[in-house]
């Protein structure tokens, strides 16, 4: 029988934490597919996840693979995902086990699928750490039914679609050929856009399901990873931009603004990071960036840079610089991301 979930969980060095995501996974019994993906680890990574798999046969799959990034883990794990669904869990993060029976039962008794299952999910300062933001979807979104983009509101500046929230069907994620670029940060944004015009029906559950843990110095997602890595932010965003011409989807009022409020924020953040960042080439190389998308879908491009809330970070000089300062600041105490 199919499983429901295939839940990849890409590993790297991830010996002192992993345990708590694979137990936490382990919880849907044989309804689930754990595929953990080593991805060059240098410490006990790859013990572990042979240890899981020898002990979990049924249900664990360990590969181990040379370093190529979370995104090459990501693909290395759909390409032998054999779940109904396909879902995403950081070596560091947990799921809620009654939203996993809640969700597990919904796919059981589901047969007309959704292309998109979307959950709240919750920070944490690790594991025995007190629960701090939820992010929820309730004011944009259908409850507990199936919707297609023309039924959702509008999605505010800390609810927008991450990897977090969403879990793609399977097959539908497989024929799309979405492909991630290797050893590049940030890569789930783009993996949760581009399918975002081809779903035809959607599923909110208004259960927190995904148990973020931040606080690790290490985690890509604090400021100065964000700022040293400021290249693939720009990267993913150009990524992105080129992926899909927003005007086509015009007529349809509700996703153009969904998309374009994806968009938007991956775009605004690129050039945060890279307008904080003191490399001597960061001018230049948002200039070609710049440059090139502008080159690609001049339209786009103006209503991004001058048009939205991203303008006065891309102010000249050291104005831009403050605003970029001020605003990651402001973004930080309303969304307490890191």
């Amino acid at each position: 029988m199919q499983k429901s979930i295939s839940f990849a969980v890409c590993c790297y060095n991830s010996a002192k934490y992993m345990e708590v995501c694979l137990r936490s996974l382990l919880k849907g019994g044989d309804e689930v597919e754990i595929i953990i993906v080593d991805d060059g680890s240098t410490d006990d990574t790859g013990r572990i996840a042979d240890s899981y798999a020898l002990k979990f046969p049924k249900i664990v799959k360990a590969i181990h693979q040379p370093n190529g990034g979370h995104g090459a883990g990501i693909m290395t794990a759909l390409n032998v995902a054999s779940g109904k669904y396909f879902k995403v869990v950081d070596s560091d993060d947990w799921v809620n086990q009654e939203t996993l029976d809640i969700l597990l039962a919904r796919i059981r008794e589901n047969r007309e699928a959704p292309d998109l299952y979307i959950t709240d999910y919750q920070y944490f300062k690790g594991e025995e750490g007190t629960p701090s933001k939820r992010i929820s979807y309730s004011s944009s979104l259908p409850a507990l039914k199936e919707f297609s983009w023309n039924k959702i509101g509008k999605f505010n500046v800390a609810s927008y679609l991450t990897l977090h929230s969403c879990m793609y069907e399977t097959t539908f994620i497989k024929n799309l050929g979405v492909s991630l670029p290797k050893k590049t940060y940030y890569e789930d944004n783009y993996f949760i856009y581009k399918p975002l015009p081809y779903v035809t029906k959607a599923f909110y559950l208004p259960f927190v399901f995904y148990c973020y843990n931040v606080g690790r110095p290490d985690q890509s997602v604090t400021k100065r990873a964000g700022i040293a890595h400021f290249r693939d932010h720009l990267a993913i965003a150009k990524l992105m931009f080129l992926e899909h011409d927003l005007y086509r989807y015009k007529d349809n009022r509700r996703l153009f603004s969904l998309m374009y409020h994806q968009l938007r924020l991956v775009f605004i953040i690129a050039i945060l990071h890279t307008r904080m960042s003191k490399d001597k080439q960061a001018k230049t190389i948002l200039k070609d960036f710049y440059g090139d998308i502008r080159a690609e879908n001049p339209r786009q491009y103006k209503r991004l840079r001058y048009f939205s809330a991203a303008m006065p970070i891309c102010l000249p000089g050291f104005v831009g610089v403050g605003m970029s300062h001020f605003l990651y600041w402001l973004a930080h105490e309303v969304v307490r991301f890191n």
